[in-house]
């Protein structure tokens, strides 16, 4: 499933076991410069209390522990921005 796929990669490229809150669930389709199609899928997920960040150096070029309101200078993309504030919305309820 696309949440066993999430789970699995976090864990490959961090080194954390997260648990995913079922009911949210959000994607960004966009085409890039040579012309393919892609789609990325964003869940929400807590790690687990013993967590220990073990970066895959060839898949992340660094991490950060980040209030909600410390990210936005450093995003981007529009669409990113507004996958945040709907996960955001989403805690918030």
């Amino acid at each position: 499933s696309e949440q066993e796929t999430a789970k699995r990669e976090v864990l490959e490229e961090t080194g954390l076991k997260v648990s995913l809150v079922d009911e949210f669930r959000a994607t960004i389709k966009y085409i890039k410069p040579n012309g393919i199609a892609k789609e990325v899928v964003y869940f929400i997920g807590k790690a687990a209390p013993e967590h220990t960040v073990k970066i895959q150096q060839e898949e992340i070029q660094e991490y950060r522990w980040l209030k909600f309101n410390e990210i936005f200078p450093l995003i981007s993309y529009e669409n990113t921005r507004e996958v945040l504030l709907k996960a955001n919305n989403f805690l918030n309820l």
